[in-house]
This record gives C-alpha cells, structure tokens and sequence, in this order.
C-alpha cells in the first residue's frame, strides 16, 4: 500500500495502487453495497483484476470445432450463470498500465465505458476498442454457452462527461469511485479531483483497519502512533 502514501510532489508510476490494492477494496465494496448499487436497486456483480485474465484467455482460445476442455467448460458456465444474475456486471480493466472500467449493462443490450483518462479525445473508441477485444470475445464465448449468443455483438459506449484525472496516477481510484457509484445511467453522486485525493488518504485507513486485514500486529502499531 506504499503507493498510497506518494505525495502528489512525486506523481508518476510509484503513486499508480496495484491490483492487489484494488481488490482489497472491492471487496469492502461487495460487503457495503450487497444487492444494491447507486439509487436504484439493480443486481450488480464487481469483478476484480483476475477476471480481465480469464476473459482474455477465453477470447485468446481458437474458435475451432474442438471441445473445451471439462474444467473450461465448466468454468465458462458458470461465468455465464454469474453474469446472467445480474443487471450489471462491472470490469476493471488494465490496458498499457491505465485502469478504466466496463460495465455490462444487460438492461441497455451494452458496453458502457467510464474512465478518468478520456482517451477517446485523442484516439477516439481505438484505445477502448483495442483494450476490450479479448475481453468481448470471452464474454462471448461464455454468453454462447448460455445460449445468449447475440451479447457478443453489443456495441461499445463511452461514457461521456465523466469526471476526469488531472495527475498521471489516480485512474485505479477513479475506478473504484465508478464501481461504487455508477448506476447505469450516471452518477450517484459527481466528486472532483479534490474528492479523489482524499480518497487516496481514506482508501490506506480503510485497508488497514478493515476486519479483512488480519495483520492484528500492524494495526496496533499504527493506532500506538495516532494516539
């Protein structure tokens, strides 16, 4: 959680959270939020860094007449069935070292992209579309499984006029904030770049005081050093 800690002084790789640091968080996220999400009462499934792999390794496999193996195919089940309880299903993704998410939005028949980076301005839907390939082509294959084969032809959609990083390090926190309040039409609630730097100083208090860390001994040095 060093990264946490960088000062804005020192803006660059060193202050970018890791996935580890991401899935730390979504996970207190998962346990705050339950069923609910935003104001309105849709299912919604928040995937971590490990899900844009397996994805990645389905799209990656050749579409040829040969089986999945056994434990693929189970496997890709029950992705589908996960997804297919939901309204949303919600991606962090990681392209050349930038975090953004994707949101599934089976209400909408769509992609939703937010992210804090705003590439499309310059590349317009290339980044996105480049990044999100073998993630499309393995949503496909386990929506095939399930017998809902026209997902794979969902369109892409940015977001547009998101709140936007003015630093080189804050896209994984701007992540977490879509996750928790993107509610398929927008947000819950606006923030600004202020808001995300606070964030940044909560987010390490957080992870460190949660009931899901159990280094008890950690948490006892550092409430010696508040006190």
């Amino acid at each position: 959680m060093r990264s946490l800690t960088v000062p804005l002084s020192q803006d660059g790789s060193e202050r970018k959270i890791s996935g580890v640091v991401l899935d730390a968080y979504l996970e207190l996220l998962r346990r705050r939020q339950g069923a609910e999400h935003g104001k309105n009462t849709r299912r919604v499934l928040l995937l971590g860094v490990e899900e844009q792999d397996w994805l990645e390794y389905l799209g990656s496999l050749p579409r040829t007449d040969e089986r999945l193996t056994d434990q693929d195919a189970a496997d890709v089940a029950a992705t589908a069935a996960r997804y297919l309880q939901n309204d949303m299903v919600f991606f962090l993704v990681n392209h050349r070292e930038h975090f953004f998410v994707t949101v599934l939005n089976f209400a909408k028949a769509e992609y939703q992209v937010l992210d804090s980076g705003n590439y499309a301005r310059y590349n317009g839907v290339r980044f996105y579309e480049e990044a999100m390939s073998k993630i499309r082509d393995g949503v496909g294959r386990c929506m095939e499984e399930a017998g809902r084969a026209h997902v794979a032809g969902w369109r892409l959609r940015l977001e547009p006029g998101l709140p936007e990083q003015n630093d080189e390090s804050s896209c994984g926190l701007f992540a977490l904030k879509w996750m928790e309040l993107w509610d398929g039409e927008e947000l819950a609630r606006s923030f600004s770049m202020d808001d995300v730097h606070a964030f940044r100083k909560k987010l390490a208090e957080e992870l460190v005081f949660s009931e899901l860390n159990e280094m008890q001994d950690v948490k006892e040095q550092i409430e010696s050093k508040m006190t």
